[in-house]
């Protein structure tokens, strides 16, 4: 009986080896970055990340510069379970987001805090927000229909826009071409 224990915890010693190794000494001696705490606005009262119990999607003004995404559709169609669809010719007239395969009349979208959501569609056309005027984007998937009515049964996109900068005034212009004839322009001061 003994043999057999001792053979058992000799094999388990060849069998698992990452069990017998000891952490090095240097782990966590380096320095301490402590991240900025992030609340989110989209909840109708500002909270922490932390606490908004649905799944939460911040998107900072530094991800979206560095984005190859011309639209604000495929920005978030990048996320998780948000899909966008472009309705109309020629690279789209309209452009909705869907957030867990729902349509986009369950998805309420806010600029600073307003719905624009069309009252008739009940979708918001994301094609005419410019992501050079974006600061953050919020997105919070799941039930929002006790905040925001029945709209938001998907979920809610809060889109918060760049303050005027009244100290600097600086000019940024863009522009692209693309297949059957599409282009698009932006021009930015501030």
């Amino acid at each position: 009986m003994k043999k057999t224990v001792l053979l058992s915890g000799l094999m388990g010693l060849f069998v698992f080896p990452g069990l017998c190794l000891a952490e090095n000494d240097q782990t966590g001696k380096g320095p301490v970055e402590t991240l900025d705490e992030v609340v989110v606005s989209a909840t109708k009262t500002e909270e922490k990340r932390k606490d908004v119990p649905n799944a939460v999607i911040v998107i900072d003004e530094m991800q979206i510069e560095e984005s190859p995404a011309k639209t604000l559709g495929e920005l978030l169609a990048n996320e998780l379970g948000i899909d966008w669809r472009t309705y109309g010719d020629y690279g789209g007239a309209r452009d909705t987001i869907r957030i867990r395969g729902m349509e986009g009349n369950a998805t309420q979208v806010r600029v600073n805090g307003v719905t624009v959501n069309s009252p008739s569609l009940g979708t918001a056309d994301v094609s005419k927000i410019p992501l050079n005027n974006i600061e953050r984007i919020e997105v919070v998937k799941g039930s929002g229909s006790v905040l925001y009515g029945s709209g938001a049964m998907a979920g809610t996109v809060n889109i918060i826009t760049k303050r005027p900068k009244r100290e600097e005034t600086d000019l940024k212009a863009s522009a692209g071409y693309g297949t059957q004839s599409t282009h698009r322009l932006a021009a930015e001061q501030g």
